[in-house]
C-alpha cells in the first residue's frame, strides 16, 4: 500500500503488488501475547490491572473505577456507625469479592484468547455495572431515611 496511482481497471498495484480489496481493509489488531498466569496474577492484586496489561484500556479503567467505587462503599460502609451500616456493608463485601473473582476470571479468558468464555462482556457488564449503582442508590436512600 504504496499510495501510488494506478488506473482503475487493473486489479494489483504496479508497485507494490497489492489488490484494491486489501487497501480497503481495516487494518488487523494487534494481539499481545501475554502469559494467562501472570494476567491473571496482576488482575487479582488490582482489578483491572490484568486487563490493562493485555492493552485492552476501556475495560481496565472500567473495572478499575467499579472496583474502587466498591471498595470504597465497602470501607464506609463498615466504619460508619450503626447496624444498618454493617449489614450493607456486608452485601458490598459479597459484591466486592464476586466482582473481584469474575474480573481475574475474565482476564484469564482474554489472555488465554477465549473471548467466548468471559463473563461479563457488553450487555452483561452493562447490566452489572447498573446493578451495582441500583444498589448504591438503594443504600442511600435507606441510610437517608434511617437518618430522618
Amino acid at each position: 500500500m504504496c499510495e501510488t496511482e494506478n488506473p482503475l481497471a487493473v486489479s494489483t498495484c504496479s508497485v507494490c503488488g497489492s489488490t484494491f480489496a486489501q487497501t480497503l481493509k481495516e487494518p488487523e489488531e494487534k494481539v499481545i501475547q501475554r502469559d494467562p498466569g501472570t494476567v491473571t496474577l496482576i488482575s487479582m492484586f488490582l482489578p483491572g490491572a490484568g486487563h490493562a496489561y493485555l492493552g485492552l484500556w476501556p475495560q481496565a479503567i472500567a473495572r478499575g473505577v467499579i472496583s474502587f467505587l466498591v471498595v470504597a462503599v465497602t470501607v464506609l460502609a463498615a466504619v460508619a456507625p450503626g447496624s444498618q451500616s454493617k449489614a450493607l456493608a456486608g452485601v458490598f463485601f459479597m459484591v466486592s469479592f464476586g466482582w473481584w473473582a469474575v474480573t481475574a476470571h475474565d482476564a484469564y479468558r482474554e489472555a488465554t484468547h477465549r473471548h467466548y468464555a468471559v463473563i461479563l462482556k457488553d450487555r452483561s457488564f452493562l447490566f452489572v455495572v447498573l446493578g451495582i449503582l441500583l444498589l448504591l442508590t438503594a443504600m442511600v436512600v435507606v441510610t437517608l431515611a434511617g437518618a430522618r
